[in-house]
């Protein structure tokens, strides 16, 4: 992502593509130009997204239609969200996060490995690979009043491709500009308490990592290793586990 931006970026997505047997589709996109990530106001963008499912970015165990309505295109959203870091809170302290974002509810971290507006190399994850998570999944719905339920994945409800419209990186991030496709972690693997700060179906920055898998859910640590993280996996541990440098090393 660009270090200044006034529009919507694309997100992390957009730069695997070829990793994702996508190489067609990521020579076609444009990545760069204004609002490249929001097919509202990118129009190309969204007829070459329109219907387009791609494999990996989708659960199986997912209640969700991998497809939604954005203006007037059927646009997928991924079942998985980019770890960007942990929030203050259960005696864990990051002096990197800040109050974000467009529902001011929030803390967005730049603690993580996907990061808003800047790239982190191998060498800044000082906890060690093996050690920080860098994906995991929302996959499953969030509950409010009875009956009510909302849909809190990484790129809802514009996209996979939709990245950030804010300059800079927490904490100088810009306070009400929104971060899709990422989530800072402030709540316990499954929670599903749609009134609690931060998450929002607008992505909230502390949606939660929740799957239909019971129990837990599928996290992949930048070694490579993908791990099914349970419910009870400590706060304070999966916090560490999103932050690259905290120097506390957790085991899966």
């Amino acid at each position: 992502l660009p270090s200044k931006q006034t529009s919507f970026g694309v997100s992390w997505w957009a730069d695997i593509l070829p990793d994702l047997d996508e190489s067609s589709l990521a020579s076609r996109l444009d990545t760069t130009g204004p609002n490249a990530g929001w097919v509202v106001l990118h129009p190309e963008n969204g007829g070459l997204l329109n219907g387009v499912i791609i494999r990996a970015m989708a659960c199986p165990s997912s209640p969700m239609s991998p497809l939604y309505p954005v203006a007037g295109f059927q646009i997928q959203m991924p079942s998985y969200v980019g770890i960007s870091g942990a929030a203050n809170g259960n005696g864990f302290a990051e002096p990197n996060a800040q109050v974000c974002c467009i529902e001011l509810t929030g803390e967005l971290s730049a603690a993580g490995i996907l990061i808003p507006n800047r790239a982190i190399l191998r060498r800044q994850i000082v906890d060690g690979t093996s050690h920080t998570m860098i994906v995991s999944e929302t996959s499953d719905y969030c509950f409010g009043t009875p009956g009510a339920i909302h849909q809190v994945g990484g790129g809802f409800p514009d996209g996979w491709l939709m990245g950030t419209s804010g300059a800079d990186t927490p904490p100088k991030y810009d306070t009400h500009k929104g971060a899709y496709n990422i989530t800072t972690i402030q709540y316990p693997i499954g929670t599903r308490d749609y009134t609690l700060p931060g998450i929002s179906e607008d992505h909230g920055a502390n949606n939660p990592l929740l799957s239909a898998h019971p129990g837990g859910a599928v996290s992949l640590f930048a070694d490579g290793s993908v791990q099914f993280l349970t419910e009870n996996t400590d706060i304070v541990t999966l916090k560490r586990f999103a932050t690259r440098n905290d120097d506390n090393i957790e085991s899966q």
